[in-house]
């Protein structure tokens, strides 16, 4: 579909991102330096790539396996990252430092709910779901948060935020030519 996406690799291994397999489109991740251009991406990287056709692409991920658990170390302030399970995954069943999502969130550890990018609005939302294959923002007020992924903690009964939700919408006004320079 056309636009931007936010993904991830949802296997185990390293995967190359050339060009003509992502919509012929450079890929971004993020990091202390800002947006960078990236041609690789392992398990639980998220990044974000345009897409300029109106029909749907389909990504095959050819190498790797699919993974059951995953941890990940996230540090203060906002961090780019991925679902590493191959299937949508509850906010609820994430553990956070072996904590419960809302425990963490009680403790001061992580903000309330994750942002994803929703590219049929165009913008960034907050969820209680991560789509399969979908990059996320987290937000962390502490170094060195463990953040764990595992089918073991998924359960059927999706925990009902009592938090606020925020969307933002914003698009840019580019000047002719320069409308592929923008994220």
């Amino acid at each position: 579909v056309n636009g931007w996406h936010l993904l991830t690799q949802p296997m185990s291994g390293v995967f190359n991102l050339s060009s003509d397999l992502f919509f012929n489109s450079d890929a971004y991740t993020y990091s202390d330096n800002g947006f960078e251009k990236i041609d690789d991406v392992v398990l639980g990287d998220g990044f974000y790539v345009e897409s300029n056709s109106s029909s749907p692409n389909t990504i095959v991920y050819n190498d790797g396996e699919i993974v059951t658990d995953a941890t990940f170390i996230i540090n203060e302030g906002w961090n780019l990252l991925g679902n590493p399970i191959a299937v949508p995954f509850e906010i609820g069943s994430i553990k956070i430092n072996n904590m419960t999502w809302d425990e963490a969130v009680m403790y001061g550890i992580i903000a309330p709910e994750p942002i994803i990018f929703d590219n049929s609005r165009s913008s960034h939302t907050t969820t209680n779901v991560i789509p399969a294959g979908s990059g996320l923002w987290v937000y962390s007020y502490l170094n060195d948060v463990n953040i764990t992924f595992d089918t073991a903690n998924s359960s059927s009964n999706s925990n009902v935020s009592s938090y606020w939700e925020l969307s933002l919408f914003a698009k840019e006004k580019l000047s002719p030519g320069l409308e592929n320079q923008s994220i």
